[in-house]
């Protein structure tokens, strides 16, 4: 089988996929290009279609009828619309274009916790979007490859990846994951937070959209430093009026605090839960930190000062997942370890 995959390999195209909630990337392998899209569907509930997919729809959040209902087909990194999720596939892989004259293999990240039933809806999407072979891999361990660990060693990494919906840590060694555990909530809190906030503490509304630019713009996981300002254009609820409000990293901060402590505590739970021994590595190599939540200024000092640790954030948290998997599939020694304790492989 790894023959003959490696021989069609040459003439139709590996893509690697990272189904999250809030983004979607596709790798497709040999064109050194990442295709990413908002996990988003505009739906008209009158004419009964979609209208818009991934960017559009994501654009029309607030801007059109009550009528146009704008969804997300993926929620906590597993499939809540099945079409509507082969949907999305497809239009990323149309975008991609990727060539060959025969249906591509594909690899699908999936969270660590994910049950078997949602594994075969993430193959089964795979296989509608046109894939000849689909193979389900933990996020986890493909983040941790598209960090550049060395996970085939014997020596343990701890790896935490901070999604959009899900937050998931963990011990790998020898290509297994040794100890994880995954929380069904992510980084889309963080923008919650401040939207619910500003409404409570400046009678200023806001959008998600909006909270999210704030947070990436000015946001921050430390207090005490200097402060970044930035402003956020909302609605003046006291007025009326709209009105731009200026809000600083420090206030940010505060708000995500208790957020941001959850997250050191799984990390801690993690490691109370693995052997002497991997510890001892971890100790010497840090944590590595990945996915879009990572990208949070700061976030780094503050799990150094958690875990006591040096933590840093993996070269491109965002595409540690589909730049692992395009790894995995390139590498029969990675791919035999990973498939022989996938949890789904068709």
């Amino acid at each position: 089988m790894a023959f003959w995959d490696s021989l069609l390999g040459n003439i139709s195209p590996d893509i690697s996929v990272d189904m999250g909630s809030y983004t979607t990337p596709v790798l497709v392998s040999g064109q050194g290009k990442v295709f990413s899209e908002p996990s988003y569907l505009a739906y008209d509930k009158i004419q009964r279609r979609v209208v818009a997919i991934g960017a559009a729809a994501k654009a029309l959040i607030g801007r059109t009828l009550p009528h146009v209902e704008v969804l997300r087909p993926i929620r906590e990194g597993v499939i809540a619309d099945f079409d509507g999720t082969a949907l999305l596939l497809k239009y990323l892989l149309k975008l991609a274009n990727p060539k060959g004259i025969m249906a591509p293999r594909m690899v699908v990240g999936v969270p660590g916790d994910a049950s078997d039933v949602e594994c075969r809806a993430a193959a089964e999407v795979a296989r509608s979007a046109g894939a000849r072979t689909v193979y389900i891999v933990p996020q986890l361990l493909a983040s941790a490859v598209g960090a550049g660990l060395p996970i085939m060693e014997a020596q343990g990494h701890l790896v935490v990846n901070i999604g959009g919906e899900t937050i998931q840590a963990g011990v790998i060694s020898m290509g297994e994951i040794i100890v994880s555990e995954c929380l069904r909530w992510g980084s889309g809190r963080f923008d919650e937070k401040l939207v619910t906030y500003l409404r409570n503490s400046h009678n200023h509304l806001i959008s998600l959209a909006n909270a999210e630019e704030l947070k990436i713009s000015v946001g921050s996981a430390l207090r005490g430093q200097l402060p970044i300002s930035g402003g956020v254009c909302g609605f003046d609820l006291s007025a009326g009026l709209p009105k731009r409000l200026s809000v600083d990293s420090e206030q940010i901060a505060a708000q995500l605090e208790e957020y941001l402590e959850e997250i050191a505590q799984l990390s801690k739970r993690v490691l109370e839960a693995t052997p002497p021994e991997l510890a001892e590595d971890i100790m010497a190599a840090g944590c590595v930190l990945c996915g879009g939540g990572a990208l949070l200024r700061g976030i780094d000092m503050y799990m150094n000062r958690a875990l006591r640790i040096d933590c840093y954030v993996a070269p491109d948290p965002l595409l540690s997942v589909v730049l692992g998997a395009d790894m995995i599939l390139k590498d029969p020694r990675l791919l035999r370890s990973v498939m022989n304790r996938s949890l789904v492989s068709l």
